[in-house]
């Protein structure tokens, strides 16, 4: 009896203490209002970041493609660059300025009788505009009249030969897409060049594949990057 005696004045005692000092039973948690406001700082920051990452991914992409469209760009140019400054003389170039045939190459007397043709062909809904090298070393003759071609013929007739793109005119998400420098303009152009009688200038520009925009949005001009070059074919130096 006497131990609950003191067990109940000790209780008594600590009620009267925490009376005394005034403790109260605080509640910690979030009101709605401060969770709407966290839950609207969070949006916020999150569209903030998703932009800064978006405007990444868009500058890296458009740093890729322009590479992409140079270094394909660059690459043809050198290619026709090469061929038509090593031959012999420009047999023809069409009156759309968009093919042209070159015979024989100065360097090498073994390919002395080989003709090239370079053609450009321009963009379709289904195909990128491409430029395509075909070599031949035989004139065709005419069916009915076994004549051969005329050199003028040459660029506007079909030729038997070895048939190449120089870019793939198929990928359309990956690729490039060759174009006339503007509606009309002519690929190869002849000018004139003191000692020289052949120089042609090649002239074209080159853009995203026709559904690049498909797979990101487009990184480069309407227009395209421009490439031009002037070659003097050394087989025609007097």
């Amino acid at each position: 009896m006497q131990i609950n005696r003191s067990i109940k004045s000790g209780l008594k005692f600590l009620h009267r203490g925490q009376n005394n000092t005034g403790l109260k039973c605080v509640n910690t948690g979030f009101t709605l209002v401060e969770m709407l406001v966290a839950v609207a700082v969070l949006g916020v920051i999150m569209i903030i970041i998703s932009d800064i990452l978006l405007q990444t991914l868009r500058g890296e992409n458009k740093v890729q493609t322009l590479n992409q469209v140079k270094q394909n760009g660059q690459s043809v140019m050198d290619k026709l660059s090469l061929t038509i400054r090593e031959s012999q003389q420009v047999m023809c170039i069409s009156g759309d300025g968009q093919t042209i045939v070159v015979h024989g190459l100065s360097s090498d007397s073994s390919t002395s009788g080989l003709y090239t043709k370079f053609a450009y062909h321009s963009p379709t809904v289904s195909t990128n505009g491409y430029i395509s090298r075909e070599d031949f070393t035989d004139i065709p003759v005419h069916s009915d009249t076994s004549l051969p071609y005329s050199d003028s013929e040459l660029c506007t007739s079909p030729v038997s030969g070895t048939l190449i793109n120089l870019s793939d005119p198929n990928d359309l998400k990956n690729g490039v897409s060759f174009v006339q420098e503007s509606s009309g303009a002519n690929i190869f152009t002849p000018v004139s060049s003191s000692g020289y009688r052949d120089v042609i200038l090649i002239r074209y520009a080159v853009k995203e594949a026709i559904s690049a925009g498909q797979v990101f949005e487009s990184s480069v001009n309407s227009s395209g990057v421009q490439f031009e070059t002037s070659v003097m074919v050394r087989g025609s130096q007097f």
